[in-house]
This record gives C-alpha cells, sequence and structure tokens, in this order.
C-alpha cells in the first residue's frame, strides 16, 4: 500500500518491524495466527505487509509459547532472515511468507 510518509522520515530506505495485524486470514479468528512481517519504506512511500503463512498455518506452533520476535534482511542477498522465541532461526523464500527450503 502507499502512504505519505512525513519529510523527516524519507531518508529512511527500510524499516522492518513483526507485528500482529488481526484478521489478517477469514479463517481464524481467535486472535492467534496474525503475524506478519511489515516492511516500512518511507523513501518510496510504501508499507509491504508479509502475513507468515509458515508460522500461522503451523498447526504445531504453541501459540503464546512460540512466536516471531525480530526480521532483518540481509544487505548482501536481499532475503529476509527471521528469529523468535523457541524457535528456530530462518530464512524467508522470495514471497517473504514462507520458509526457504
Amino acid at each position: 500500500m502507499t502512504f505519505n510518509f512525513p519529510e523527516i522520515f524519507k531518508s529512511i530506505d527500510e524499516i522492518i518491524q513483526v507485528n500482529d495485524i488481526d484478521c489478517m486470514y477469514q479463517d481464524y479468528k481467535d486472535g492467534m495466527h496474525n503475524t506478519a512481517i511489515v516492511v516500512l519504506q518511507p523513501k518510496n512511500n510504501k508499507i509491504i505487509l508479509y502475513p507468515q503463512d509458515w508460522f500461522n498455518r503451523d498447526e504445531s506452533i504453541d501459540f503464546g509459547y512460540q512466536w516471531i520476535t525480530r526480521a532483518d534482511r540481509n544487505i548482501k542477498t536481499g532475503r529476509m532472515h527471521i528469529q523468535g522465541i523457541r524457535i528456530d532461526e530462518y530464512i524467508l523464500d522470495d514471497t517473504n511468507r514462507q520458509v526457504k527450503k
């Protein structure tokens, strides 16, 4: 989506956040299963949302006990790397919604 960031932010290429987005999936209404990587690109006036399907749709995840805490982009490869509590470190695929296999 486009967003008109204030001029003071225009020098920033990218800010990456891990957020919970309520009602991201219509078939999940329990308040869990809603983790997304949100990429803010002030220089380009864009906000990009990447639902973490690999995590949200995994029935073996113990939500509330396991969660994603941070994400970062590898400058050399352009790949998104994520870490969390009681989960392994992962590299995401080209969609940034699944783990690279």
